[in-house]
């Protein structure tokens, strides 16, 4: 079988280097590149090569043009293909106010910050992108934290040049979407490397200080690896079938997969407990059914509400089961604090405790009314609120934990509906996991949010809506660069990530799970 190939740009050591390890146990062949450090690139072959890997350390300069394209060639002499491309590379200067900067340290960011991102993405887009005749592929640019913050005091350039690759992320992914292509950037905070180590403890430019890390501004109280950036970005490389070549698919319902036969990553999440509000249908069960195919056991509960929802329950239950994990499945109106507590009781009875907590529930209150703002506030914000005061406890007893939120890209922007209540509920538990990552950090518990766009599953409002109201579905639909809605297990995929160990530097983060539906730049 022919091995997808993945080119890491800075790929010699830290954050690259874990990247190239990481691709390469999964099936990738890799192009490590370096600009001056050949051992350390030699070095990342080398152990991709003993463990029956496919690689090549190429030097390159990625801010010089006529550099790119020889490093592309000679990816295609030695490959053949690109799959995907890891924009890694970059420089960050010594620590300085803006006053002391001098143009040549400016242009030396923004060269290999912004100029070299630049050229890669367009030579990969010219690989793979279906109308140049590729297959399709996936590009990763790597930011950081900084783009956010502003670095003030600090490096102020570099922060620019940060927020720039972002704005190219956020464009390229909308230029490039139906053409095969996923562009997505991630955006590390503070992460230490063996080689830079002795650099940071005393960073010139302040001397006798040390250089401050997010960890330190943050409730973590440490610096993150580069393993754990890798883990996340090498999801972010994995083609689905229907996003592939471009393909703008014709509008069926979606079933969702139950088998997940694939290669999978260890997420270490066997044995976890995990529960899962509102998991009886839709992206609810689909997190359910991930979580069990991790080797987790799981617990699920929704309204039940007539044969129907009585239905659905059994079936959820019989799936779990059949995967050989403990699981404990209950009606329960999570609109009702007693209720909710008696079946959060419950969960911890049958399986032990509670190590993951997942809030999926939403009253789906699309109206601009009174009523629907109560039922938002209630189903969606105070259910989360309650569940959250009663597992947390029981989470930091064991050590720590991880609290996701099933919030939506209707929290992150405004749309021409008439959602108040439904938007206002999604964009306070964004806010709420933010505030609990902050304030239970020390406590080991992470807590993030994901945003789904549009997802379509049988029954849903989506599926609906292209049954009773095509207008609105096609329309709606043409919004999404991808042009299709999503499906539960794109949006399980990532909730289940988040939800384990490997993703144990990601806290007080809103994923956005849309094709790029929602246009917003953070």
């Amino acid at each position: 079988m022919t091995r997808k190939v993945v080119l890491v740009t800075g790929g010699g050591r830290g954050i690259g280097a874990a990247t190239a390890l990481l691709a390469a146990r999964r099936g990738y062949a890799v192009a490590v590149n370096y600009l001056r450090d050949a051992d350390a690139a030699d070095e990342v072959v080398a152990r991709i090569v003993a463990d029956g890997g496919d690689a090549v350390a190429l030097q390159a300069d990625v801010a010089v043009e006529a550099q790119v394209a020889g490093l592309f060639a000679r990816v295609d002499a030695r490959f053949g293909r690109l799959d995907a491309l890891v924009n890694n590379a970059g420089v960050l200067e010594t620590q300085m106010r803006l006053e002391s900067m001098d143009a040549a340290r400016v242009r030396r960011v923004l060269d290999a910050n912004v100029v070299g991102p630049l050229l890669c993405c367009r030579e990969a887009v010219r690989r793979m992108s279906v109308r140049h005749g590729g297959q399709g592929g996936a590009i990763v640019n790597v930011s950081s934290v900084a783009a956010l913050t502003g670095s003030p005091g600090e490096y102020v350039d570099y922060a620019a040049s940060k927020g720039a690759l972002d704005t190219l992320t956020r464009g390229l992914a909308q230029e490039v979407a139906q053409e095969g292509i996923r562009v997505n950037g991630v955006r590390p905070g503070f992460h230490l490397h063996r080689h830079a180590r002795q650099r940071w403890r005393a960073r010139p430019g302040r001397p006798g200080q040390s250089v401050r890390t997010d960890a330190s501004r943050g409730p973590a109280r440490g610096s993150g690896a580069g393993d754990r950036v890798a883990a996340f970005g090498r999801g972010l490389l994995q083609h689905g079938r229907l996003h592939r070549r471009g393909r703008r698919p014709l509008s069926t319902r979606i079933a969702i997969r139950t088998d997940r036969r694939r290669n999978p990553m260890d997420l270490q999440l066997h044995g976890k407990r995990c529960v899962v509000l509102g998991g009886s249908r839709g992206i609810g069960h689909a997190i359910a059914l991930g979580l069990a195919a991790e080797g987790a056991d799981v617990a699920v509960c929704a309204r039940g509400a007539g044969a129907r929802g009585r239905n659905a329950l059994n079936e959820v239950e019989a799936s779990l089961r059949a995967q050989g994990r403990r699981v404990h499945v209950r009606p329960c109106d999570l609109a009702d604090a007693a209720s909710l507590a008696e079946f959060l009781d419950g969960t911890r009875q049958a399986l032990g405790g509670v190590d993951v907590l997942v809030h999926n529930a939403s009253a789906l209150a699309l109206g601009p009314s009174a009523a629907d703002f109560e039922a938002s506030l209630q189903l969606d914000v105070l259910a989360a609120a309650h569940a959250c005061a009663q597992v947390i406890p029981w989470m930091k007893a064991a050590g720590g934990g991880s609290i996701i939120l099933v919030a939506s890209i209707s929290g992150l922007e405004a749309s021409p509906g008439p959602d108040f209540g439904y938007a206002s509920a999604k964009a306070a538990l964004i806010a709420y996991a933010k505030k609990l990552s902050i304030f239970h950090g020390p406590d080991r518990i992470r807590a993030n949010a994901i945003a789904p766009g549009s997802i379509e599953f049988e029954g849903g409002l989506w599926d609906q809506a292209r049954r009773q109201d095509p207008p609105r579905y096609e329309a709606v639909r043409g919004t999404i660069p991808w042009g299709r809605m999503g499906t539960p297990q794109e949006v399980a995929d990532v909730a289940v990530f988040l939800a384990s160990p490997r993703a144990q530097w990601i806290t007080g983060a809103c994923v956005p799970i849309d094709g790029g539906q929602h246009k917003g730049m953070r």
